[in-house]
C-alpha cells in the first residue's frame, strides 16, 4: 500500500470556476504537483456524506445545498507538508479576515463561499481523496 504522506485534497467550491485559473495557477506557482483532477456534481446525499462530519452544525443544510447547487473541480495534490501549506496559501476561512494575497482573501465572498475547500488532516485529506477518486492510498 503506498503511503498518503504529502497529499490532500483541493476543491474549487460552485461559483468559482472561472477562477480556476489563478487558483491553479498559485497552486502551481507554490511547488504543489497536481496528481489528479476532475469537474462534478455532488448530488445532495453525496454532499451530506462527504460533509458528515458537520452534520450536527447549525449551517450543514446550508453547506451541503450550496456545494451541490453546480460543478465543483476536486483535485488532488501533494507536496512536501502539502496539508499545512495548502492551508496557508488558502488563508483563514472567513475571507475578511484572510490575510492579503491569499485565495480567500483575494477571491472569497464569505465564510461559506470562501473558493475551496481543503483537507484538515491526514486522514480527512485520505478519506476524501477515496471519496471522490476511489482510491486506496
Amino acid at each position: 500500500m503506498k503511503k498518503f504522506k504529502n497529499k490532500t485534497l483541493l476543491i474549487i467550491k460552485p461559483g468559482f470556476l472561472y477562477d480556476g485559473f489563478y487558483i491553479r495557477k498559485a497552486i502551481l506557482d507554490k511547488g504543489f504537483k497536481i496528481l489528479l483532477e476532475a469537474t462534478v456534481r455532488l448530488t445532495k446525499e453525496e454532499a451530506c456524506s462527504f460533509y458528515f462530519k458537520k452534520k450536527d452544525k447549525f449551517f450543514f443544510s446550508q453547506l451541503t445545498d450550496y456545494m451541490s447547487s453546480d460543478e465543483i473541480v476536486v483535485v488532488m495534490l501533494e507536496k512536501d507538508n502539502a496539508i499545512e501549506e495548502l492551508k496557508t496559501l488558502l488563508g483563514n476561512v472567513n475571507p475578511s479576515k484572510a490575510t492579503e494575497g491569499t485565495l480567500r482573501a483575494s477571491f472569497g465572498i464569505d465564510v461559506m463561499r470562501n473558493v475551496c475547500h481543503a483537507s484538515d488532516s491526514e486522514e480527512d485529506a485520505k478519506r476524501e481523496c477515496d471519496f471522490f477518486f476511489g482510491l486506496e492510498l
